[in-house]
């Protein structure tokens, strides 16, 4: 989905480096996912490129909080390159296209959260499973971002 990249499937076998960080689970991820939704709804009904930078900013970090806010290098470098975008130098189309890739990818992890929800794991897997969807999700919004800032 959303530009021809695929975010990891939940069942993927994946443990960081950083596995061994506790993971508060299901209650501070509901909270997280309900967050992130408010975020991506934003961003959906931005229409300026002005509001499309801000909220488009505001989906990668809180996409953090589906780690239980620790930081994730690969997303908070994605972060600070939609920062430094000038809303004034690229047209309405190119920010429009790129809202909309960001946003398919957005629901696809919000997809992705809820089934951690529904199907309840260790926090070890559930955390490792999270750090990899956002790996997964900021290489989508790397690629939304070049449609108008190669």
């Amino acid at each position: 989905m959303g530009g021809g990249h695929e975010l990891t499937s939940p069942d993927a076998g994946y443990a960081p480096d950083h596995a061994a960080v506790q993971y508060d689970g299901a209650v501070q991820l509901a909270e997280s996912i309900r967050l992130f939704e408010d975020a991506v709804w934003y961003l959906e009904a931005a229409a300026t490129p002005e509001e499309i930078l801000v909220n488009a900013c505001a989906v990668l970090s809180y996409a953090h909080a589906l780690l239980g806010g620790e930081y994730h290098d690969l997303l908070g470098a994605e972060c600070q390159a939609w920062q430094q975008l000038d809303p004034a130098g690229t047209g309405v189309d190119g920010f429009l296209a790129a809202r909309d890739q960001l946003v398919r990818d957005a629901w696809q992890l919000d997809g992705l959260a809820r089934a951690w929800l529904d199907h309840p794991i260790d926090p070890h897997t559930l955390r490792a499973q999270a750090y990899e969807c956002l790996g997964g999700f900021s290489t989508c919004a790397t690629t939304a971002r070049q449609t108008f800032h190669p």
